[in-house]
């Protein structure tokens, strides 16, 4: 089969499927299909996913090239690429480039831009970035021994769509902290790629159908959250692999300083959307309060302790967070409609969050 590669320049962070490059791309996939050709696609950005999403969809042959760390088993990479986006075995191949570590991610896009335009038989630019990296790289291609072809290209045009979110202090409800005393609160907030637990396939199924607002946003996680009767467990923020569900004893009007803006992972720290438990029910499902000290404290403590421990902070300081923590997933099975209390950031959300849940439902505003 002739290799086809499909070319993205960086778009925005937060793509629909009503972008042009998301549709322009999708046909170019589609056009690989009926005419026989292999992708060549890869992962680690949206623009190189959702040819892979797209690849899977409309049953389209294709190698994918991945990031191989030293030490890595090649074999358990390939299956979860496989699960994730539901890849047939007889239908994709897998190319691995070597890279020194997991951050070594500029390096391997690079050598992997470079390596899939030299595989490839025909180039499909598509959203090109005018004198950007991939824009150089075309101009170096040898049309005698690559076909350049322009029928899916569209003006270079990303679009920004951000989850930053400003809670103005004069409208917060003035009865919250009355309706939700002691209890304890998990806060969520918007995500840039797939929720904890769901499949890559699912993330950028629901990201193609969605026309004008972000699927992944505070109110739709939450949502996700009680339809699924659980909360996940994070691992990103703890020490070794720990997974874990973080809840704080704040007053909800307490919390709101506390939802400030990320520039470095374009996100909210958490969000006006959460679910509150009443803090005695909690104890007893075992979410236990943190405590707080230095870094250096960590390897004095028994095993048992190390899971609630938490550095004060080099950077920032984390105590005004008061947190308390839940090892693994949190299951909100056998916890009472009516001991639960439910936050959404206004009172118009109330009526959407009703629709799938029963117990109480407070506005963070008014």
């Amino acid at each position: 089969m002739k290799k086809a590669v499909i070319l993205n320049s960086r778009q925005g962070l937060r793509p629909l499927g009503s972008d042009s490059w998301v549709k322009a791309t999708e046909k170019a996939v589609r056009y690989a299909g009926k005419n026989d050709l292999e992708v060549l696609t890869s992962v680690g950005q949206k623009t190189w996913e959702v040819i892979l999403y797209f690849v899977s969809r409309y049953d389209v042959a294709a190698t994918v090239c991945l990031p191989l760390a030293g030490g890595s088993d090649q074999k358990k990479i390939r299956n979860f690429y496989r699960r994730q986006y539901r890849l047939k075995e007889g239908k994709t191949r897998f190319r691995f480039i070597e890279v020194s570590g997991h951050r070594d991610r500029v390096a391997f896009q690079a050598r992997r831009d470079q390596i899939l335009t030299d595989a490839a038989d025909i180039i499909f630019p598509v959203s090109i970035r005018p004198e950007g990296t991939l824009d150089q790289l075309l101009q170096t291609i040898n049309s005698a021994e690559t076909v350049l072809d322009d029928r899916f290209r569209i003006d270079y045009n990303p679009i920004s769509r951000s989850s930053h979110l400003e809670i103005d202090p004069e409208r917060i409800n003035p009865e919250i902290d009355r309706l939700i005393d002691r209890h304890l609160i998990h806060w969520t907030r918007s995500f840039n790629r797939p929720w904890p637990g769901e499949t890559c396939f699912k993330f950028y199924s629901d990201l193609v159908a969605a026309e004008d607002c972000w699927p992944r946003c505070g109110l739709d996680t939450l949502l996700h959250i009680l339809d699924e009767g659980k909360i996940r467990a994070a691992s990103g923020p703890y020490r070794h692999g720990l997974a874990a569900v973080a809840f704080s004893s704040l007053k909800p009007s307490e919390a709101v300083p506390l939802m400030k803006w990320r520039a470095r992972y374009r996100r909210m720290t958490f969000e006006p959307y959460g679910v509150a438990i009443p803090a005695d029910e909690a104890a007893g499902r075992k979410v236990w309060k943190v405590f707080y000290g230095n870094p250096e404290m960590y390897d004095y403590l028994e095993g048992a302790e190390r899971p609630y421990f938490q550095s004060m902070g080099t950077v920032g300081c984390w105590q005004p967070e008061q947190e308390h923590r839940h090892i693994g997933d949190f299951s909100l099975a056998g916890v009472p409609d009516k001991a639960l209390v439910v936050i959404v950031r206004s009172p118009d959300e109330c009526n959407r969050v009703g629709e799938r849940f029963s117990g109480r439902i407070v506005s963070m505003t008014i």
